[in-house]
């Protein structure tokens, strides 16, 4: 198998060269895949602020490190949110716009069009 798509469960952050934490993310598909995806949204132009980050500070000069890495039954939105407020604490420029308060939002099956969240 490539083990570019071996799947693990991890909390991601991109960074810049400064060591700047711009963004905290999670994946269960595979971290350097999801990297690319970042990179190709932030090349194509797309708006939201993690994107737009990674644009003033280069995109190519932006990298991503696993900070956690989560056995399947772990609760990954509260392990993401609490990264996200530790992060934020130390004074990182997190573009996180929900958990920013250590509290996960998770989507509720009939919030999957985007428009509401609900803190659990």
């Amino acid at each position: 198998m490539n083990p570019n798509m071996q799947r693990e469960s991890v909390i991601y952050a991109l960074c810049n060269q400064s060591g700047d934490i711009g963004y905290i993310g999670s994946t269960t598909v595979n971290a350097k895949t999801r990297w690319w995806e970042h990179r190709s949204r932030a090349r194509a132009g797309h708006t939201a602020p993690v994107y737009d980050w990674m644009r003033e500070q280069g995109i190519n000069s932006i990298e991503y490190r696993v900070i956690e890495t989560l056995s399947s039954d772990e609760d990954i939105p509260s392990r993401e949110a609490a990264h996200i407020k530790a992060y934020l604490d130390q004074g990182h420029p997190i573009t996180n716009q929900i958990a920013r308060d250590g509290v996960s939002l998770e989507w509720r099956p009939d919030e999957k069009t985007g428009l509401r969240k609900t803190k659990r």
